[in-house]
């Protein structure tokens, strides 16, 4: 099934890309950090690549942290409903998440597109492309439709839809 090699995906390519790109972010962060008080001297690109780095790593784990439920999540009301119609309004709100999701890849196409047309480039001495910084946010937001059709598709079937606790679990529900 297409989710199950979704998980495998981001398991074994996105969470090591992930993991590389936060190094790389602290690394070039502490490095900037030394240079500037201690040397009196600083890199202009250092923070720019930093701060990229740290954005693609977390906008790749978005949608694999959802599924382990490290997201911010209220749940004062809905542990007072009961289960099939907290079932029913998981539904219903992973479908107008799903909706969000779609609009921002839209939305991510067409800046991403617009930046490259334009040949828009950071200001930094790197020339960084714009059209391939943005083009984090086109690659989150497929993950992302991804993952809230996996809900959509569990709640449907009935199966558990908040947040899965070990990684056991989410390979018995796929």
């Amino acid at each position: 099934m297409i989710f199950k090699w979704i998980l495998q995906f981001e398991e074994k390519v996105l969470f090591p890309i992930s993991i590389t790109l936060f190094i790389l972010s602290a690394s070039i962060t502490f490095y900037e950090a030394v240079q500037r008080n201690l040397l009196n001297h600083s890199f202009d690109w250092a923070n720019e690549v930093g701060v990229y780095c740290m954005i693609w790593s977390i906008m790749l784990m978005i949608a694999h942290a959802g599924k382990y439920g490290h997201h911010l999540r209220i749940q004062l009301i809905t542990n007072l409903i009961r289960e099939e119609t907290r079932r029913y309004i998981f539904i219903v709100a992973h479908v107008f998440s799903l909706i969000f999701a779609v609009f921002i890849l839209y939305s991510s196409i067409l800046v991403v597109h617009h930046a490259f047309v334009s040949h828009q480039s950071s200001l930094t001495t790197l020339q960084l492309p714009i059209w391939a910084v943005m083009s984090i946010m086109i690659i989150a937001s497929v993950l992302l439709i991804f993952y809230y059709l996996e809900l959509i598709y569990r709640g449907v079937k009935n199966q558990p839809i908040e947040s899965i606790e070990s990684e056991e679990e989410i390979k018995e529900l796929i």
